[in-house]
This record gives C-alpha cells, structure tokens and sequence, in this order.
C-alpha cells in the first residue's frame, strides 16, 4: 500500500510540474531561459536520517529534465550559469550579505529585499559576467567579489 500510494504521489507531481512548465512558457513567452546548473549536487549524505529519506523520495532532476525538453521543443534556448553565491551575494552592489530564510540583507546599502528575487536576479546577470563561468571554482567566484566589494569603497 505504502509504495502504491508514493507512486500515485510521484505522478501527481509529475503532471503539476508538467503543467506548471507548460503554463509558465504559455503565459511568458521567453526566448531564453537562464538557470542555475546544480548538477555538482553529489550523492553525499545531507544531514539527519529524516531529510536524507526525504531527499530520497524527491525526483531529483526531473524539473530540469522536463524544463530542458519542453525549452527545446518550443525553441527556447537555456542557458546554464555556475550557481556560487548567486543566494548570498546583493544584486545591486555585489556585496556578501545574508540570506535567512525568506530575506536577504545587504550589510553595506542595509537594504533588505525578497531573497529569492535578489537571487533571481543574481543568475539573470551572472550570465553576462565574464570573468565567472560555469565552471569557475567556487573559492575563485568568492574572492573575485572580495575584490569587487574593496574596490566599491
């Protein structure tokens, strides 16, 4: 009983994600599609037993695979940028604030704004940032804003 009713769970979320792509392309048209590439994302143990057995239940990739598919059939381009820091950097003076929970705070404006469109914007401009690519290491992208923020002052 237990495993009929997680399939019916898994192919309930299926059909949702796979309607609310289809929706968001419909209603928003894009031509392009920029997001995080979080395929560095490891089969490494996460934490309690409790959110490791959660973990395990999610159909990890299944939104990016559906996103890419639906992308390509509708002709839209999706470009894959590197995601470090992209949740804990501001957007607007490139400074290491902090992020908790639904907020985000910048240390230097004490501007505090939606983390998730701050780091929504983040991804949308590391796309044109020359200097970080998708495969620049992690600690390279932390010292290049360190930089970035001494020079700022």
């Amino acid at each position: 009983k237990y495993n009929n009713f997680q399939q019916k769970h898994k192919e309930t979320l299926k059909a949702y994600i796979n309607h609310s792509i289809t929706q968001m392309l419909i209603t928003e048209k894009p031509k392009e599609i920029v997001k995080e590439d979080l395929t560095w994302v490891g089969n490494k143990k996460r934490g309690s037993k409790q959110l490791n057995n959660r973990l395990n239940q999610w159909m990890e990739g299944y939104l990016d695979e559906r996103l890419e598919f639906k992308s390509e059939l509708n002709g839209i381009k999706v470009t894959e940028v590197n995601p470090a820091y992209t949740s804990q950097i501001h957007h607007k003076c490139k400074t290491l604030g902090q992020r908790s929970f639904e907020t985000f705070t910048c240390p230097k404006c004490n501007e505090k704004e939606d983390a998730d469109i701050n780091a929504a914007k983040n991804i949308l401009a590391r796309k044109y940032e020359k200097h970080i690519t998708k495969y620049t290491p992690v600690k390279t992208i932390k010292e290049y804003y360190k930089i970035k923020e001494r020079s700022s002052f």
